[in-house]
């Protein structure tokens, strides 16, 4: 097998984010077949970034911070659709068949949840928009959530 790595990185890095253009299977499968190509990927591989749920969001904030330090993700495309408020369904029987005391603590612990998710959601989407600020070139905010911005 010829030596790959006798190729410009310039050049292997422009193969890596032309690869990592299927969702990421290809890229992934580079990255794992050779330390070579698992160094070459990390620049490429965070190109496009598509989040649907906060706790995948947080979890690859988590992901990034084991990284070798000084490693910054070229992130140029992001897709957010994590807005959706944590609401809780309730049968209607609930607010006429109960009684005021137990319908108005049921309000305060959904005012908490949802106060709590918008903490979290605002802290890793701050950690999110810095690190993809300097090469972003599009954003995509899906709102499908009667949540305020």
């Amino acid at each position: 097998m010829p030596n790959v790595s006798i190729l410009p990185t310039e050049l292997w890095h422009a193969i890596l984010k032309l690869a990592c253009v299927d969702g990421g299977f290809t890229g992934r499968s580079l990255a794992l077949a050779s330390k070579f190509f698992h160094a070459q990927s990390l620049s490429p591989r965070f190109h496009s970034l598509a989040f649907s749920d906060l706790d995948k969001l947080e979890g690859f904030i988590a992901f990034l911070s084991t990284l070798t330090r000084g490693f910054k993700p070229r992130v140029e495309h992001l897709y957010l659709a994590v807005l959706e408020e944590p609401i809780m369904v309730v049968p209607m029987e609930f607010w006429t068949g109960t009684p005021l005391a137990e319908r108005l603590a049921h309000n305060r612990n959904t005012v908490e949840r949802e106060d709590e998710w918008n903490k979290r959601f605002i802290t890793v989407a701050t950690a999110l928009f810095a690190l993809a600020a300097p090469d972003l070139r599009t954003l995509t905010i899906a709102d499908y959530s009667s949540a305020r911005m």
